[in-house]
Parts: structure tokens; C-alpha cells; sequence
């Protein structure tokens, strides 16, 4: 348990061309907890620390390939007052997942708790997957987040209370925003 302001955590490519955030390019290893040193990979945030209420990734201008999709699970969240961020670049943060053959393959899976990706600032572009985004938490949200290029649905809700707001999903196979029939959420693509 953590008591104070959220941390920040830092995310970059191997480049600082366009860079809001970061002054190094992403390294492999690099502990992400500064814009000094950044990590090359959001698993690595994911997976090394365990997010808490008001915590932010901060993801720089660049186009990403994960090689898996990134898991947001349940040990991670915020609250409804401070969810957790993932935040991209207004220069432009592309996550490429490159496999739309693998009905597993998503970009984000969020089954945490008060999970919000993207906003006005920091709009997040997801592409290449099965399903674009799975948000199956409690209370997570979707902010400016361009869902395009999936072979199934851009966004697929099964959590509950959760927002999928001013997102532009388009070219793909599924649906744009698929809601599961018992889901409290609202969806709102643009």
C-alpha cells in the first residue's frame, strides 16, 4: 500500500524525435520511473509495478509493436476520483499489436479496476489486433482513443460503469463498440 500523489512512470521509443515526456530514447531494462529513463516497453511498467490510485504512464510520441497484448489486471487500480492513466502523446502514440489472426490478440486488455486510457491531451492509437481494446474492469474508461485495423470489434465492453467516450473507431472487421447486454456502461464513439 502506497499513501501520497500517484507515480509516474515513463514509456518511450528508441527515438526522441516529436517527444513530449521523455529527454532519452526507451531502453531495455531501464526502470521507466523518470524522463531520463525511460523504458522501451509498457509490459514492463505493467508488469514490474503495481499501479495505485492516480498513478500515470506516460507514453511518448513513436510507434510501438508489442509483442503480446498489454494486460492491465486486477491487482492494478485506481479510484473512481483517481483512476490509473495511460496517457499517450499529442505528437502521436501509435500501438501497433500486428496480429489480427489470433482471436486472443488484443491491444489493451484492462481488467483492472478504475483504468483510464487516453484523454484530451494524450489520445492513444491502437491498431493490428483481434479486438483493439477489451476493457473488462470496473469503472474503466476510453478517452481519444482511435480503434482502427482490428479483424473483430474496435472496442469490446464487458466490465461494469464503464465510458468509452469521443474515440474514433473505424476500418474494422467487428463491430466498432461491442457492450455486453449485462455491462452498466455507456459508449459514446465519435
Amino acid at each position: 500500500f502506497r499513501v501520497g500523489a500517484g507515480v509516474n512512470y515513463y514509456v518511450n521509443d528508441a527515438s526522441t524525435e516529436g517527444d513530449v515526456y521523455c529527454g532519452a530514447p526507451g531502453i531495455p531494462g531501464a526502470d521507466g520511473a523518470s524522463p531520463a529513463t525511460p523504458s522501451d516497453s509498457i509490459h514492463y511498467i505493467v508488469d514490474t509495478y503495481k499501479l495505485y490510485p492516480g498513478d500515470t504512464v506516460w507514453i511518448d510520441t513513436g510507434y510501438y509493436l508489442p509483442s503480446a497484448h498489454i494486460t492491465v489486471g486486477p491487482a492494478d487500480q485506481g479510484t473512481a476520483e483517481s483512476p490509473v492513466l495511460f496517457l499517450g502523446s499529442p505528437n502521436g502514440t501509435v500501438l501497433d499489436r500486428g496480429d489480427t489472426s489470433t482471436t486472443n490478440s488484443r491491444g489493451f486488455e484492462i481488467k483492472g479496476h478504475y483504468i483510464r486510457l487516453g484523454d484530451e491531451t494524450g489520445p492513444l492509437q491502437i491498431k493490428g489486433a483481434y479486438f483493439g481494446i477489451s476493457l473488462a474492469g470496473t469503472g474503466c474508461q476510453a478517452h481519444y482513443c482511435e480503434v482502427y485495423s482490428c479483424s473483430s470489434n474496435g472496442i469490446t465492453v464487458t466490465g461494469s460503469e464503464i465510458l468509452v467516450q469521443n474515440c474514433r473507431v473505424r476500418d474494422n472487421a467487428g463491430r466498432g463498440v461491442s457492450v455486453n447486454p449485462s455491462s452498466s456502461s455507456s459508449a459514446a464513439a465519435i
